[in-house]
């Protein structure tokens, strides 16, 4: 009888090693797919990052030339104050600068302008 109750707790003890086998395998399982989704999701953030920073990347090299664009030497008429484009044409300064910048203008007079174009009114815009 107490081989009998021998081979019984053997096979128990089998029985329940093979469970915390199986439980085992099955945790390593659950930790290799919540591994996998992480993964999947940061490679996403990644990804998302880098087309963001390309598309950074591209505004900012766009941004460069305007900038060397604007930043050269410009011909401009001595007497009538107009800018030669690279094409030959001569414009406005304020057309030129609007059309090559993000400004616009308001035009004003100054004060040494109204004195000598009308001494009458000096005394209504300068005080």
């Amino acid at each position: 009888m107490n081989s009998e109750k021998n081979k019984v707790f053997e096979k128990l003890i089998s029985q329940r090693q093979i469970l915390d086998i199986l439980v085992i395998i099955a945790v390593f399982i659950l930790l290799v797919f919540t591994l996998l989704i992480f993964m999947l999701r940061r490679w996403k953030e990644v990804r998302a990052i880098k087309n963001a920073l390309l598309l950074n990347n591209k505004d900012l090299q766009q941004a460069l030339v305007e900038i060397k664009r604007l930043r050269g030497i410009l011909p401009i008429c001595a007497e009538c104050k107009r800018i030669r484009d690279d094409a030959g044409y001569w414009h406005q300064v304020e057309l030129y600068i609007r059309d090559h910048m993000e400004a616009e203008f308001a035009h004003s007079i100054c004060p040494d302008c109204i004195r000598k174009l009308y001494p009458e009114l000096i005394e209504y815009f300068i005080n």
